[in-house]
């Protein structure tokens, strides 16, 4: 019969990291808590801390171009920025550190063409997206093209919730959040 293994290896699924040379966007709350958690989101020795250290066996990290530019424009540069510094952190660590390829879901060939590089060239095993920009939400049809490289390259799209404002409103159409 099956038979489960003493310990199943811990994985930290859900973790920022922005390039320390970029400054968060200046919404970000940075108050208690919230100043050690940004501190640690750009601290490119951060995410193997935990691993060295035994706590956890793997970390999943993400670099959302929203933390850089807040609610505004996302360009495709500082998309390739964010994708090609965390590609870097997490080749320094096989097998403990792992990247989702973050692109702006609402940008269309542009997401699909940067999941693309990001899963061939630069190895990452999924894709971190947003679940709402602006007005729009993850059903939107500027989101299809990226959903559909993903979908073609059989990897995981991680939808990263955020309540943009309006959102709740927008949203009511689905019923009970």
């Amino acid at each position: 019969g099956f038979r489960m293994s003493a310990r199943l290896p811990l994985v930290d699924f859900h973790n920022h990291f922005v390039d320390p040379s970029l400054p968060l966007s200046p919404g970000r709350n940075r108050a208690g808590a919230w100043a050690e958690i940004w501190r640690l989101a750009q601290d490119p020795t951060a995410p193997a801390a935990a691993i060295e250290s035994g706590d956890i066996d793997a970390r999943v990290l993400n670099s959302p171009a929203s933390l850089v530019v807040g609610n505004g424009d996302i360009s495709q540069e500082l998309i390739r920025r964010l994708n090609d510094t965390l590609a870097e952190l997490v080749s320094r660590h096989p097998g403990k550190l792992f990247g989702l390829v973050g692109v702006d879901i609402f940008a269309g060939d542009a997401a699909a063409r940067e999941i693309e590089r990001g899963v061939r060239d630069l190895g990452f095993r999924g894709v971190f997206v947003d679940s709402a920009r602006g007005d729009l939400l993850i059903d939107a049809p500027e989101a299809r093209p990226g959903l559909a490289a993903a979908q073609a390259l059989g990897v995981p799209v991680f939808v990263h919730p955020i309540n943009p404002p309006g959102l709740t409103e927008k949203a009511a159409r689905y019923g009970r959040l």
